[in-house]
């Protein structure tokens, strides 16, 4: 067998039959694989959905991160916090919005929102 460049550099200082045999051994081995679970996307109408059933439901204000925990409670999976926050503020911006902001990081639903809420539930 002739060997020229490279490998007879290899070959010669006693490192080419190292790395067959560890090449041998990594192919040996099972492939590692690991699965990676990501929150789920889901269509922002969809999550404004289930933003505002918690916020109905509570009644209350509550924080950004109250809400978020209800809304993975809800779908019993993780969901982006920042879809979550997305969805509250971008609502509570608007005029006739469906989210009020009281303070920093807390949300209400708007007055008119909630009419609407209870005639739904009549």
């Amino acid at each position: 067998m002739e060997l020229n460049g490279a490998l007879w550099n290899l070959y010669s200082l006693g490192r080419l039959p190292k790395l067959a045999a560890l090449h041998r051994r990594l192919l040996a081995q099972p492939p590692v694989t690991e699965v990676v679970t990501r929150p789920l996307r889901r269509r922002q109408g969809v999550l404004l959905d289930a933003v505002t059933t918690v916020l109905e439901l509570a009644g209350c204000p509550l924080r950004v991160r109250e809400v978020h925990a209800a809304v993975e409670e809800f779908y019993g999976e993780k969901v982006p916090f920042s879809s979550v926050n997305e969805a509250l503020s971008t609502q509570a911006r608007r005029d006739g919005g469906r989210f009020r902001r009281v303070r920093y990081g807390t949300y209400e639903m708007a007055s008119r929102w909630t009419a609407r809420a209870v005639k739904r539930t009549l």
